[in-house]
Order: C-alpha cells, then structure tokens, then sequence
C-alpha cells in the first residue's frame, strides 16, 4: 500500500506499525488530531487536553489509559513512518476540496 494512494491515515499506520495493546492506532489519532486542533505537549494532552474531549467516547479509549508515557511510546513508533505518513497527508491535503472544506485525510 503506497502511502499516497488515498488509504486511511490509520490503514497505513496499522499496516506499517507493530502495536501492542497499550499503544493502539487510536493512539496514534490521539496524536493527530492534537496537532490539528490545539497542538501541545504530551504532558498536557494527558493531563488535560483529553478529558475534556470526546475522543474517549469515540475512539473508545478511556482518558485513564492516556498517560505521557504512553504518548512517547507511540511517537517512538510512529518516528520510523514519519516520511510516510507526512507523503500520505500532504497528498491527501492536495485532494481536499477546500472550497467545500471536506477534507479525506483522516478518513
């Protein structure tokens, strides 16, 4: 799967990346969806940027499992990815429809 072929954003992280169940592709999103929406610290994501969202819900990771440690850890992961993921998001930017604001990148 190349990483500009319009695959999911998880697809490719899951694909590429051995997770254990501490550090799901979930947590992977948690990652990136901080940077889009109020970029941060792994220490403030843990300690208050996640409980106050409804990503628990939606991503069915409950905020006692969303620690700095396991932030880092994920990151660790994901480093090797990092050409990949940024050639798959800067494609998917490219196909986005900004006049209609619908973007495909995370989905």
């Amino acid at each position: 799967m190349s990483p500009d072929s319009g695959a999911p954003l998880l697809s490719i992280v899951s694909a590429r990346t051995v997770w254990s169940k501490a550090a799901r592709p979930a947590i992977a999103a948690i990652l990136v969806i901080v940077r889009l929406c109020e970029p941060a610290s792994e220490f403030h994501i843990a300690k208050y940027w996640y409980r106050r969202t409804a990503l628990d819900d939606l991503l069915e990771v409950p905020a006692e499992r969303i620690n700095d440690d396991r932030l880092y850890r994920a990151l660790d992961r994901l480093l090797p990815h990092k050409q990949a993921l940024e050639t798959h998001l800067k494609g998917a930017w490219e196909r986005c429809s900004i006049s209609t604001m619908s973007c495909c990148c995370m989905m």
